[in-house]
Formats: structure tokens, sequence, C-alpha cells
């Protein structure tokens, strides 16, 4: 698991190796940017206490939230490949149906 960077209690302290981030992009294909919308309210708090642990776990490249409110929804942007940009979108599902993801 740690050669992976899996473990998620490792989170903070771990760097993936070279090596295992160019395996892990040949094989997840090439990073891209997505944006997804999120009714401001109790599910935007929780993610911005948790955007760099959500950054982390999905192995994203970076997650970032607006600052801002427009129409009543705020942007999360996603830079990362296909497969890390699901796993953002599992995430934030998860917090909007149980409030927490694991």
């Amino acid at each position: 698991l740690v050669d992976t960077g899996e473990w998620i209690g490792l989170n903070d302290g771990f760097v993936m190796s070279e090596e295992t981030r160019e395996k892990r992009k040949a094989s997840e294909g090439p990073s891209e940017q997505i944006l997804i919308k999120i009714a401001d309210g109790p599910l935007v708090q929780r993610i911005e206490k948790l955007i760099k642990a959500m950054e982390h776990a999905a192995l994203a490249e970076a997650l970032k939230l607006t600052t801002k409110a427009v129409g009543g929804k705020r942007t999360l942007m996603v830079d990362g490949t296909k497969a890390a940009q699901e796993r953002v979108k599992l995430m934030v599902k998860e917090l909007a149906e149980k409030g927490e993801s694991a």
C-alpha cells in the first residue's frame, strides 16, 4: 500500500515516487480539468474543511473551490486524470448523501 500511495493514514507525510507517479499517469491517462457546481451551504463548508485531504485521497493534481457563490452555487475545480476526477465526484456525492466519504 505504501508503494501505491493508497494508504490514507500516510497522506500528509507521504510523497509518491516519481516512478510511481509516471506509471499512474500512463495507466490513468492525461491530466484534464473539470468544474463541478455545488449548491452553497453545509456541503460546501465540509468540502472547504476537507479539500486538501480530498485532493490527496483522489490523487488529483489540484482541487480549488471558488470563494463566492454565483447563482447560489460554488464551483469546485478538479485538475487531474479522469480517474481522479471520478474519485472526487464520488467523494462529493458521498458527502452530500451521508455527510462523510469512506
